[in-house]
Formats: structure tokens, sequence, C-alpha cells
């Protein structure tokens, strides 16, 4: 059986704030993320119920201070296959509220394509002209009219 009482010594560090928010959002009912994660059945793989595991993972995968924990896959687990430690720009690139265009065999979130110097449009008229039908290359590379 094991000891849950055994000291870790991570209590407090940024990781392990991480490590109890993970969990939180995904175990605990009256979590404010509750439903955007266990309730749309994303768990935490059993093994980081134990967070010397996690920290270890951690260690081992690039873990900073200036990093976020992000799922590769938004609608997958917390999983060591599916988890890496990343800038928050990154992250903020990968939510399923993002709009995805492919264009030029390429598939980038607006924002991105938006920073592409083959985009001549701003990020707002990119939206537009997506949510509108149009294809990601002709969105990206047609001209705007000026009035």
């Amino acid at each position: 059986m094991p000891n849950n009482n055994l000291k870790h010594g991570g209590k407090g560090t940024r990781m392990y704030i991480c490590w109890k928010h993970m969990r939180s959002r995904c175990n605990t009912v009256t979590s404010k993320d509750y439903l955007n994660y266990r309730g749309r059945g994303i768990i935490v793989c059993p093994e980081w119920d134990n967070f010397a595991v996690f920290r270890e993972w951690s260690r081992q995968n690039g873990y900073a201070d200036n990093l976020t924990l992000d799922r590769k896959d938004n609608n997958g687990n917390y999983t060591p296959e599916n988890c890496r430690w990343t800038t928050a720009l990154n992250q903020s690139n990968n939510t399923r509220r993002n709009l995805i265009v492919e264009a030029f065999g390429e598939r980038k979130t607006v924002s991105r394509w938006s920073r592409d110097p083959r985009c001549v449009v701003a990020a707002c008229t990119l939206y537009y002209r997506i949510n509108s039908g149009w294809s990601g290359e002709r969105a990206l590379i047609t001209q705007s009219r000026i009035s």
C-alpha cells in the first residue's frame, strides 16, 4: 500500500502548483474548469497521481519556470505522450477556440498566418474571409479593397 504521506519536497514550487491545477481541472467537480476538462472526458493518467513521477517526467521533458503545461491534442488526456512544456504563446495557439487555416500545404492558426509574410491582410480580415468560405490561399493573398 503506497504511503500517501511521503514527503516529495515539491510542495509550493511552481511545478507542484501546475500539477495541482491540472489534477483539479480533471478531478474536482467544483473547479471552474471542470466542465471543459473532465466534463469532456479528459483525465490525468494514473501514474501522474504521484507528484514525484510527474516531476521526473517534467525534468526530463524541458520543464522551466517560464513554460506552461500543454496537451498536444486538446481532446486528449494528460499523459506523458500527449503533454509538453511550452511557451504561453505556443499554448495559446493550441486551443479549441482557434480557427485553423490550411494553405500552401500548411496548417496554422489565423494569428500565426497573419504574421506570415505571404499574408497580405489583417487577422480580422482573414477570420472574416475564412468564415465566409474563402479558401486559405485566396484569403491570405488577396489584397483588401480600399474605399
